[in-house]
């Protein structure tokens, strides 16, 4: 039971470190989504769309803090909450831009009903979309969360427009979320057995590497044998 314990906190650590490397690619595409929404706000002059792009910047200021706190930690003798708790506070952040996405394009579909503000706006969501299984897999809970983010505004979005037609658009949400589920299910099997796999290999790659290191330290070498005969027929002679 420790081993297969001490197993499972070393493929959450794993987890955590690909969740958390992600703090660059985290910043650019917050700094795409603010400068998007600077261009909205510079188009409709609404200032709504500034306190939009401040929000992305101020929850990107908290997510980078939060990722090199945790570059900091030393988690050789982390405990399971504690992962967790790492975790959690890694969906913290991703939800809330999530969350400001989805509204985003609640204010500008339905509530605003700006044309260009709300193709923008879904340009924006769909961008921030593309690597959100991709860079998430390693946990279920965060891809659970940040599609819920984005996909229930919109889903609701579409409700409020009312008819057969926006309604069908909501419907096809829920396949759209279902689908990232079992992508990130999929990738998340497929990296932790691989994973678990080559970690009780290990031991035995190392014990293979120290039984050759022993036979060739014992091999006698062709060259001190060859002139330590010719050396001897020398003698001979």
């Amino acid at each position: 039971m420790k081993i297969e314990r001490n197993e499972s906190i070393f493929l959450e650590i794993l987890f955590l470190r690909t969740l958390y490397a992600n703090k660059k690619a985290v910043w650019w595409t917050s700094v795409i989504q603010i400068l998007a929404t600077l261009v909205i706000y510079v188009k409709t002059d609404h200032p709504i769309y500034a306190a939009f792009a401040l929000a992305f910047f101020l929850i990107v200021l908290g997510r980078t803090a939060n990722a090199s706190a945790f570059e900091r930690k030393d988690l050789s003798s982390a405990t399971m909450a504690d992962l967790r708790t790492w975790e959690w506070r890694y969906l913290l952040g991703a939800i809330s831009t999530c969350i400001l996405l989805g509204l985003l394009c609640l204010v500008s579909i339905y509530v605003l009903a700006d044309p260009s503000a709300a193709i923008t706006s879904v340009a924006i969501v769909v961008a921030s979309m593309v690597a959100l299984v991709t860079r998430n897999y390693v946990s279920p809970t965060v891809v659970i969360g940040m599609s819920i983010g984005i996909l229930a505004p919109l889903f609701l979005t579409f409700v409020l427009l009312g008819g057969i037609y926006n309604w069908l658009l909501a419907l096809l949400i829920l396949p759209y979320f279902w689908s990232n589920i079992q992508a990130a299910a999929i990738a998340l099997g497929c990296t932790a057995g691989q994973t678990a796999i080559e970690r009780r290999c290990q031991p035995l790659r190392r014990r293979a590497e120290r039984h050759a290191a022993r036979v060739a330290d014992v091999r006698p070498q062709p060259d001190n044998h060859r002139r330590q005969y010719e050396g001897g027929e020398k003698d001979g002679l």
